[in-house]
């Protein structure tokens, strides 16, 4: 479970540094889209990482919804023309949405 929420925290950190590498010099959301939802799934899986417990199970359902957003956000931003960036949101906020939810079930379902 810990190690999942790792895995997440590495994902937060790619969505974080990921405008940096990609051109999204085309994006005046870059914030919202990338670097906000990103640093907030580093910590909250973080956090999760050390503190494995079953009241802060909340922080992997609140890092799906961020994952979910990462994947939405392009098209709502209205850059989803550049596939850098569509791409670079998708992957880590599909990976970020999925590993919440099963962390987030393992974390209610232990005892």
């Amino acid at each position: 479970m810990s190690a999942l929420a790792l895995v997440s925290a590495a994902l937060g950190a790619w969505a974080l540094v990921a405008p940096f590498v990609f051109p999204w010099d085309v994006c005046p959301w870059v914030w919202v889209a990338g670097i906000i939802p990103g640093i907030l799934v580093l910590v909250l899986n973080g956090v999760f990482f050390l503190r494995p417990q079953k009241n802060l199970a909340w922080l992997c359902w609140l890092s799906a919804a961020l994952g979910v957003w990462l994947i939405v956000s392009p098209f709502i931003a209205g850059y989803a023309i550049v596939p850098d960036v569509v791409w670079a949101n998708f992957l880590p906020g599909a990976l970020i949405a999925i590993l919440g939810v099963v962390t987030g079930y393992m974390a209610l379902k232990a005892e």
